[in-house]
């Protein structure tokens, strides 16, 4: 499976919300500083100030260059999903429109402080995909035995 030395550290960041009197200012997003050229990236997140029944820790967008500028911007948001607070989240980044993309991290309005950091996988995945592959084939072939003679 996956070779636990192949993990790079690419990024990390602590950051606090502003406030304004008594009222917490939500942390604003942030463009991660980094060309990603790995499909496979983890990112661990912590928040000191959390309460247990939070789960969510923000959400990384995966951006691309397209080339076409909209409203001065010439990145395109490819994929948007969850990361969880107070755990490792694993994502597999499409690599199929550019040969690297960068990510835009949005915070809860909820967090007042979150600690992020993001891993890049350095290693060859294709054997991880490939087992999927197999399972699935697999899988089709047990339910097409099953159906065999309509049954």
């Amino acid at each position: 499976m996956l070779d636990t030395s192949l993990w790079q550290v690419q990024w990390q960041g602590n950051f606090q919300a502003a406030t304004n009197g008594n009222v917490y200012v939500p942390i604003p997003p942030i463009d991660v500083p980094i060309a990603f050229e790995k499909p496979l990236v983890a990112i661990s997140t912590s928040s000191f100030n959390a309460l247990p029944k939070w789960v969510t820790g923000g959400w990384v967008s995966q951006k691309i260059y397209t080339g076409l500028t909209v409203t001065g911007v010439g990145d395109a948001i490819a994929t948007n999903q969850r990361v969880f607070l107070n755990k490792l989240s694993l994502f597999k980044f499409p690599m199929d429109l550019a040969s690297t993309y960068e990510l835009t991290y949005n915070f809860p309005r909820w967090i007042f402080d979150l600690s992020i950091a993001i891993w890049e996988y350095q290693g060859d995945i294709g054997e991880v995909d490939n087992i999927a592959g197999t399972l699935q084939r697999l899988e089709e072939k047990v339910d097409d035995i099953a159906t065999f003679g309509g049954y």
